[in-house]
Order: structure tokens, then C-alpha cells, then sequence
């Protein structure tokens, strides 16, 4: 059974860690719009099993593959998105706060299941 992504379970964390730091809590509403496209994302790495055929064995291997389609699906730059702010800082932290988001996913969804060969389960 596919995983579905508890956003209960992973914006309360988002929002703790982004409150604390400065520049993220000056543009809640981006790092909030940024957070929904993100997950949608990496919803759609699982759904899709795009990690099917590939070597991917441990967190980590799974984290680099997930963020990495992430970066390739979210344009950062796009003036049309509600997160658009016009600086090469934005798009720092940008990565920086996608970077934490799978890692959250990961870090609640991780299960190896080699009889099925299926990447997740859902642990609760």
C-alpha cells in the first residue's frame, strides 16, 4: 500500500522550524505556499514511482533521489507561483526548507519491504 502524506503530522514541525528563523517567518506565506507545492511533489515521486528500478537502499539514497525531482518540478524562479520572491537567497533557503520537508517525510515513512519491493508503507 502506497503512502499517503500526513500534512498533520509534518506542519507543525515545518512551521517551528521556519517561525525560528528570520527570514523564512518574514515570508510565511511563501515558505507556507513552498511547503504545500512540496509535498505535492514528493507525493507525486510516490505515487508515481519514479524511485522504481532504481538503487535505492537507504534513507539517504532516497532523500538525494526525492529532492532531486523536487528541485527538477518546482521552478523556484517563476514569477506565476505565490512563493516567487526575486532573490538568489530566497532560492538558497528555498532548497534548504525542501531539503527539511523530505527529510520529514522520509524520516516518518521509511520502511524497506523486500518481499514486495515497494519503497513505503505506511508506518502509523
Amino acid at each position: 500500500m502506497a503512502i499517503q502524506i500526513d500534512r498533520s503530522l509534518l506542519l507543525p514541525k515545518i512551521e517551528e522550524r521556519t517561525k525560528k528563523r528570520k527570514f523564512y517567518s518574514d515570508h510565511q506565506d511563501q515558505t507556507s505556499s513552498l511547503t504545500d507545492e512540496t509535498i505535492n511533489i514528493c507525493q507525486q515521486w510516490i505515487d508515481g514511482k519514479v524511485y522504481s528500478g532504481k538503487d535505492i537502499s537507504t534513507r539517504r539514497d532516497c532523500r538525494k533521489d526525492m529532492y532531486a525531482y523536487a528541485l527538477d518540478n518546482i521552478d523556484l524562479r517563476s514569477r506565476d507561483k505565490s512563493y516567487f520572491i526575486p532573490t538568489f537567497i530566497w532560492t538558497w533557503l528555498a532548497q534548504k526548507l525542501i531539503w527539511y520537508i523530505i527529510g520529514l517525510i522520509i524520516e516518518n515513512y521509511w520502511i524497506r519491504e523486500e518481499t514486495d519491493e515497494s519503497l513505503f508503507y505506511l508506518l502509523k
